[in-house]
Order: structure tokens, then sequence, then C-alpha cells
């Protein structure tokens, strides 16, 4: 006799969303994981994990792979490198796209006769 509870066709479903993660981790938390998103999925109403959900768990399959590929001090040295250099690309694209503009427009308007003036609606007022 078959030791395994017969799965049904929505479990397989929910189970085969876990099929990139490593044999261990499945052996181990498959099951549990499995009945959380079929649990979620039921309560809002859907008969399928959804795009969101299948994202969420290949990103988690693939971060269990780098760690058995990446020593852990590595990882935290990549991780701090790619935080410091995301917020320099936001810095730089603040200063350069959202700054600058601005202060050109004001230095071009304050040498115009009849300058606008900034409310602050962010309207322009004429003067007269």
């Amino acid at each position: 006799m078959n030791s395994e509870v017969a799965m049904t066709s929505d479990e397989q479903v929910f189970r085969r969303v876990f099929r990139f993660h490593p044999h261990a981790w499945r052996d181990e938390n498959e099951a549990v994981a499995a009945s959380v998103l079929m649990d979620v999925a039921e309560a809002a109403g859907r008969t399928q994990p959804s795009a969101g959900d299948k994202l969420s768990v290949q990103g988690h399959a693939m971060s269990l792979w780098l760690r058995r590929v990446i020593r852990p001090d590595l990882a935290e040295t990549v991780a701090s490198l790619a935080l410091g250099t995301g917020f320099m690309i936001a810095l730089f694209h603040l200063i350069s796209f959202e700054v600058l503009p601005v202060i050109q427009m004001l230095r071009y308007f304050s040498e115009v006769e009849y300058a606008p003036t900034i409310s602050l609606s962010c309207g322009f007022q004429f003067q007269t």
C-alpha cells in the first residue's frame, strides 16, 4: 500500500510552484508552504497561486541556491555595495532630473521682465 496520501490536482499545482527549491528544503518544508499558499489563494477566491506568490517563491528559491554558492561574508559585501550603488543612482536622478531643472527654471524667470511667481499650489501666477 502506498504510504503517501493522494494529492488533489489543486495541491499539485501549488506544490509545483516549489519545484526550483533544493530537494532538501522541499522534503522538509514543501507540504507546509504549499498549504499556506493554498489557504491564501482560497481566502482570495483563487484556485491557483497568484503571479506575485509565484515570483516570491521563485525569489526565495534563488536565494536558497545562492546561499549554497556564495559565502555569507561575500554576500553581505555584495548587498552593501548594491545598496550603496542604488542610493547613488537615486541621488543622481534626484539632482539631475528634479532639482537642477527647477533651479534652471528659476534662473530663467528671474531674468525675464514678467517673471511668474510660484504659488503654494505650484501653479504659475503672472505679475502685472
